[in-house]
């Protein structure tokens, strides 16, 4: 709810984003529509036996049923108003997905050998077009890698969303990272500063600072007023911008020089 009042950076879903996230349960597209036609294969031979009344109900089954279809659908749905159709917060949805798929292959072949045959056919189709090193599309090591390269001693570093400090302290220090509990503290004496918008920023820690970074991605979401640039437009020079993979923006100020 929270994120429904602020905004989010997750968009709506549109229609296609049914078939697509089975996609990524199933690694490829050959696959997906292969494990689509066997649910519908067994959904017909079950809708043939229902009719001719020579279907037994198996509750195991219909458990499987609930548990992909209804929340798969409901959050689809929901996301109309409150997107959150991602297949990280789906995850769980797939493990019924997987049951159901081996449950319509037990259903749709009789004979234990075919049935291993297919079985074994899926698996190896999952296991050649499994891909671990996806790239994410966030490069927040080369935007880090940027700052730290370009940082000084009277340098602050400003992020906007605050909840962006994670990201940022993984590569930036990793001894910071993992002192999760003091983590803004050990952030804010480094000259960094994780804030929602400039009233969240103590702008006297910026007196001595010759260089300004200000780190963003989506700050419209706590800033849309867009006060952090209001104020360091005011107080610095604006040197540039970098763009490291669509939202994610690094803004280069420095200290003005005296007439």
């Amino acid at each position: 709810f929270q994120s429904a009042g602020i905004g989010t950076w997750v968009e709506p879903p549109v229609l296609a984003d049914l078939y697509t996230m089975v996609w990524r349960y199933m690694n490829a597209p050959v696959v997906t529509v292969a494990a689509l036609f066997i649910l519908f294969a067994a959904l017909i031979k079950f809708i043939v036996g229902l009719r001719n009344r020579t279907i037994n109900w198996n509750n195991r089954n219909i458990v499987l049923v609930i548990w992909f279809f209804v929340p798969y659908f409901f959050m689809f749905l929901v996301s109309y108003k409150i997107p959150m159709f991602l297949d990280r917060y789906t995850v769980f949805i797939s493990v019924g997905f997987y049951l159901l798929f081996a449950a319509a292959l037990s259903y749709l072949f009789s004979g234990r050998n075919l049935l291993l045959i297919v079985m074994s056919a899926f698996i190896l189709m999952m296991a050649v077009t499994f891909h671990p090193r996806v790239d994410n599309k966030r490069h927040i090591h080369e935007m880090v890698g940027f700052i730290s390269g370009n940082k000084g001693p009277h340098t602050s570093v400003i992020i906007c969303p605050p909840w962006l400090e994670y990201g940022f302290a993984y590569y930036y220090n990793p001894g910071m990272f993992r002192n999760y509990a003091q983590l803004r503290p050990l952030l804010n004496q480094d000259g960094v500063y994780p804030v929602n918008n400039i009233f969240s920023l103590d702008t006297t820690k910026l007196l001595n600072t010759d260089k300004v970074f200000l780190f963003e991605d989506w700050i419209s979401l706590t800033d849309p007023g867009q006060t952090l640039f209001s104020y360091l437009n005011r107080a610095f020079e604006f040197k540039g911008t970098t763009i490291f993979y669509k939202n994610i923006k690094v803004h280069q100020y420095i200290k003005k020089t005296r007439p």
